[in-house]
């Protein structure tokens, strides 16, 4: 999350401006979308948040599943890639980015996260995707 914009308050049922759309969701996300898996079918899914809100500010969330975390700026390492991701191309770029790693003596420090930039509509050779992990 970066700096806010704006300290105000907004009402509990305020919808906030999509910036890559998720079709399926009121509150609007910047891109990336995150994806990490946390144990055998289980994923964490992430949404940056826009900037002009804080923690403080943002509309509180009508399902207890759903957190908000500030994450604070971090060293990372990252393959970019165009494609529709699934689970092969995923480890596919996920291996050769910890191949990088290996190869030039970097120990990763997360696990590898997928991060999708595009909306669904966009085909998939124009899709920008990444592996991202903190190092």
């Amino acid at each position: 999350m970066t700096a806010p914009v704006s300290e105000e308050k907004v009402s509990d049922s305020e919808e906030i401006p999509m910036m890559a759309p998720v079709t399926s969701e009121k509150i609007a996300m910047t891109a990336p979308v995150t994806e990490q898996q946390t144990k055998e079918g289980v994923y964490r899914v992430s949404f940056a948040m826009p900037s002009k809100f804080t923690r403080e500010t943002l509309p509180e969330p009508q399902d207890p599943r759903i957190m908000f975390k500030v994450v604070e700026s971090r060293r990372t390492a990252a393959i970019r890639f165009s494609g529709r991701v699934h689970d092969k191309l995923a480890t596919q770029k996920t291996e050769e980015l910890r191949a990088w790693l290996l190869r030039n003596g970097i120990a990763p420090k997360s696990n590898f996260v997928v991060a999708l930039y595009n909306p669904p509509f966009i085909p998939g050779i124009f899709r920008r995707n990444e592996i991202i992990v903190d190092i």
